[in-house]
């Protein structure tokens, strides 16, 4: 198994995109801590330790290193874990719907991160603890502490609870009192889903009560867990057998007339475990029990699997629909917009480090990683106020009734003025709306410059006759100059722009030096080891000694005289122009430079090998006449003419 790694988020806050995951180590108990350990925590990485056995080469050990958004060693308490979830809690306020989930074996520590155990004990004893005590419990798991931050930050909303479990693939109400009977409800899909957006999935008949303080709602939520079903088990005497979902949904009123609604969801998932550790004596209630948990999260496993996959798309570019089986459970079918809908999804695992349960822990964390690469798209619930909603439509009808009894009386002068007013300023939005269609549509007509490609061709611009590693492109060419591709790329060398008379190319004035056999007082000040014209194409240099020059002290930019007098406008004759075009071009007997001459004489001339001689071209002699087999017996030989040397031809006619 290859190491898996998440994209991790910056400190204390988590992306937004992806879901989160939360993995808690379990300390071993008394039992299992002599078997030794197979996992470890290294800040955000759990370190699994697996030992195989191989046919023939003994047992082996192979490190497996997982990497994850939050992981909480065996010393982490239960403030650490809410200081973990509270960010994800008061996105709730917000207006999100949020979902925490708690994923793992039997027996490591699920029901104890959502409840504590204060919680856990009154309802396993069947002890009435007052909800003070919870509420102060140090070990208060995180149902309790969500209760308590959404009373202390939202007093004035509305809060309705409501606790379902899912027992055997139905689904039963919690709150329902222990003298009525318990009979499974329904899961529906509302019809009236609109184009675009996700199921709405609801459990038919199930109670949904309002809670107006925490004490209420902490009485709900032991009566609640008092009816869950629990079973004894390998791993712990009482251990949940369903799969238990308590809602919160927070209702705001907003100060311009909307609800804000969004819902809370704390879900406790049932642990998976494995059929061979009960072996043969496992009872046939207890086996359907086992396998219903195992299938439920089964299809969860296969829900985030196909929604941790990459999107798809055919040969048009369209996206291909993935289908999710969310209807193969209940509990994927009543937590579809938790998986991959609308919601801030929060996981929690649960493992335990010691040896024993190695491949469930293996199998826990590869759940984990398929959790981490499921997208979520979150968005703000808020509705109109129906009431308020109903008040503006009945205002209206009441404006429209008094509108027609004043025309029936004969108040139709003033109906008449408010429709000339609302024409007038109908017209007036039409006229703007043309004129601003008109200056869109001249906008769309300009060619929208490509900023990439003038970049790639300054940079393909470089200076022709300075040093050959200037990291500027050439001055000639400015960022002014760039609008126009054509410009550039066809731009004469003979064109100086549109540049102002004796300056430079930033605007720079340009001193007169001389020539070098005529120097000027200015060419004191100007050090060359080599000059030359900077303008490109122009090969004057320092060898015409009649040459004026040219400089900018405050670029190093160079000109010659004849260019110069290009740019400043001075109009020259045949003579002068075939004159200068000479010395462009270095004369056939020039002496060669001093380092070219160093170069001839330091290298010493190799022999140059010798070449072959063609071969003549020859025609082949004529192959020796084979003797012709003896003809069969009374057959005849066929006579054959002798072919003689070919005439030569004579001359060929022109065409």
């Amino acid at each position: 198994m290859k190491s898996r790694r998440a994209s991790l988020s910056p400190a204390g806050s988590f992306a937004p995109s992806f879901a989160n995951v939360l993995v808690r180590a379990r300390p071993p108990l008394p039992s299992e801590a002599s078997y030794g350990h197979c996992a470890r925590t290294d800040g955000k990485k759990v370190v699994l330790t697996t030992e195989t056995e191989a046919p023939g080469r003994g047992k082996r050990l192979k490190a497996v290193e997982c990497q994850y958004d939050k992981v909480l060693g065996i010393q982490a308490g239960q403030e650490e874990v809410w200081g973990i979830a509270m960010p994800v809690v008061n996105k709730a306020l917000d207006g999100y719907n949020v979902t925490i989930f708690t994923y793992g074996m039997t027996g490591s520590g699920k029901t104890y991160t959502m409840l504590g155990p204060a919680l856990m004990d009154s309802a396993f004893e069947g002890q009435v603890t007052s909800s003070d005590l919870i509420a102060k419990d140090e070990h208060r798991g995180v149902v309790v502490r969500t209760m308590q931050y959404l009373f202390q930050q939202a007093p004035e909303a509305q809060i309705f609870l409501s606790y379902v479990q899912i027992y055997q693939e139905r689904c039963y109400d919690l709150l329902q009192p222990p003298n009525v009977p318990s009979k499974p409800l329904k899961v529906r899909e509302d019809p009236q889903k609109k184009p675009g957006q996700n199921v709405n999935v609801f459990v038919e008949d199930l109670s949904e009560v309002r809670v107006g303080n925490l004490e209420e709602c902490l009485e709900y939520l032991m009566a609640g867990f008092g009816n869950v079903a629990l079973r004894s088990t390998h791993y712990n005497e009482q251990s949940s057998r369903a799969h238990c979902i308590l809602t919160l949904t927070l209702r705001q009123q907003l100060p311009d007339q909307r609800i804000r609604e969004s819902k809370l969801r704390l879900v406790d998932l049932a642990g998976n475990e494995r059929w061979v550790i009960h072996g043969p004596q496992i009872s046939p209630q207890h086996a359907r029990e086992l396998a219903t948990i195992n299938k439920s999260l089964h299809i969860l496993g296969s829900c985030l699997q196909t929604l941790s996959q990459p999107v798809t798309t055919n040969r048009r570019g369209q996206e291909l629909v993935k289908h999710v089986p969310y209807r193969d459970s209940t509990l994927t079918q009543l937590l579809r917009d938790s998986l991959a809908g609308n919601s801030y999804t929060l996981m929690i695992c649960t493992i335990c480090c010691s040896i024993l349960y190695q491949m469930q822990t293996l199998s826990t964390l590869r759940f984990a990683d398929r959790v981490k690469r499921v997208k979520m798209r979150a968005t703000i619930c808020d509705t109109v106020d129906p009431a308020e909603q109903q008040q503006q439509i009945q205002a209206e009808v009441e404006y429209l009734r008094s509108a027609v009894s004043g025309a029936a009386s004969g108040n139709v002068q003033e109906l008449k003025q408010k429709v000339s007013e609302l024409r007038k300023a109908c017209l007036g939005l039409e006229g703007e709306n043309r004129v601003l269609r008109e200056q869109i549509a001249e906008l769309e007509k300009q060619p929208v410059p490509m900023k990439s490609t003038m970049k790639k061709a300054a940079a393909r611009v470089r200076r022709a006759n300075s040093e050959p590693s200037l990291p500027t492109p050439d001055p000639w060419f400015d960022h002014e100059d760039l609008g126009d591709l054509q410009a550039i790329y066809y731009r004469s060398h003979d064109d100086l722009g549109s540049r102002m008379a004796g300056s430079c190319p930033k605007g720079h004035r340009l001193d007169s030096l001389g020539s070098i056999a005529h120097p000027l007082p200015a060419a004191a000040n100007a050090a060359y080891f080599e000059w030359h014209c900077d303008r490109p194409g122009c090969r004057g240099s320092s060898r015409q000694l009649d040459l004026g020059r040219f400089h900018c002290s405050l670029c190093q930019h160079d000109l010659c005289q004849v260019c110069y007098d290009q740019l400043v406008g001075k109009s020259y004759s045949k003579v002068d122009v075939h004159a200068h075009r000479a010395r462009r071009k270095p004369p056939a007997n020039s002496p060669p430079s001093p380092v070219a001459r160093a170069r001839v004489e330091g290298v010493e001339r190799r022999p140059e090998p010798e070449r072959r001689q063609p071969r003549p071209a020859f025609r082949a002699a004529p192959a020796p006449a084979r003797s012709a087999p003896a003809p069969p017996p009374g057959k005849s030989a066929p006579s054959r003419t002798p072919r003689g040397p070919e005439e030569p031809k004579g001359p060929e006619k022109p065409p």
